[in-house]
């Protein structure tokens, strides 16, 4: 999934959304930390990292030079998403889904939505 999005071409940033990979058991903060790495080796221009364990990745991206943000939970995620994302850039949200992650989709799709395409009441 790193490389996929490493490859795609994109007017502005490359970002991964990658929440906590759950019951991963007592391998979870290795694992996390080895995603980072490779989100860093792959030159990713973003990581926003969600929930728990995934602050290892956060924290691995950033020592390889990839800017990166850890946040609580998909509600917060979402928020950080309609307010630092750009046209041009290219999203790549993944995670367990206990994670939730459709919610930080839903506020973007939301956000972004032309008017004559949001849903009446």
């Amino acid at each position: 999934m790193i490389r996929t999005l490493a490859a795609r071409p994109a007017a502005g940033r490359r970002i991964l959304v990658a929440g906590e990979m759950l019951e991963m058991g007592e391998h979870g903060p290795a694992l996390h930390i080895e995603c980072g790495r490779a989100a860093a080796e792959a030159g990713l221009d973003l990581v926003v990292a969600v929930q728990g364990n995934a602050e290892h990745l956060a924290t691995a991206a950033c020592a390889g030079g990839v800017a990166s943000v850890f946040l609580r939970d998909a509600g917060a995620a979402g928020q950080w998403l309609v307010e630092n994302i750009h046209p041009g850039d290219v999203v790549l949200v993944k995670g367990s889904r206990g994670v939730h992650l459709e919610r930080a989709v839903d506020a973007v799709l939301q956000a972004f939505r032309a008017p004559a395409e949001k849903p009446s009441k």
